[in-house]
């Protein structure tokens, strides 16, 4: 094969739709980001070869993957654990967790739900509110999660991964 250093443009051909083959169909962003695709790219500037280049003399072959390190997970094969196990997290959020003397005052209870990001090295990250109580519930559901101690993190492959991990906060009275 050869690389012109000419660029040549198509017009489109209009087809009906029973005519055009399922190879030739406009695939989706979805299939595009799914399917493996490797990109080899050729400088042919200033080029004036009227033959090209043989594409056998062009070393660089740039491949890529998308990008798993930015991907948080919902599910895994090993989940997060806190030190301890399941009782230990919620115990260090009951010793930890203040109620807010306003919402004392006001008589206010609730459940705030919190999701996180438990990273590759188990620390807590992207602290966010699914359900609240008041401000000053939520800012102190919020501070607990913050200051959780190191998780073990969870595993997809073998390997560290992000995941989403969700802990509800309850605010109640006696």
């Amino acid at each position: 094969q050869r690389i012109k250093s000419s660029i040549k443009f198509t017009a489109p051909k209009i087809t009906k739709d029973e005519e055009v083959s399922e190879d030739d169909e406009m695939k989706t962003q979805k299939e595009l980001g799914e399917s493996k695709l490797s990109i080899s790219i050729a400088d042919v500037k200033g080029n004036d070869d009227v033959h090209g280049k043989d594409i056998a003399d062009i070393k660089e072959v740039i491949t890529s993957k998308p990008d798993e390190e930015s991907k948080i997970y919902d599910f895994v094969e090993q989940q997060p654990t806190f030190p301890g196990g399941e009782e230990a997290l919620l115990k260090y959020i009951t010793d930890h967790l203040k109620y807010p003397s306003v919402s004392a005052e006001n008589g206010t209870q609730g459940r705030c739900v919190v999701r996180f990001v438990v990273t590759e090295t188990g620390e807590i990250g992207d602290v966010q509110l699914l359900s609240h109580v008041d401000t000053y519930c939520d800012r102190e559901a919020i501070r607990v999660i913050k200051s959780l101690p190191k998780f073990s993190p969870g595993r997809q492959q073998g390997k560290p991964v992000k995941v989403w991990f969700q802990v509800p906060v309850i605010f109640e009275l006696m």
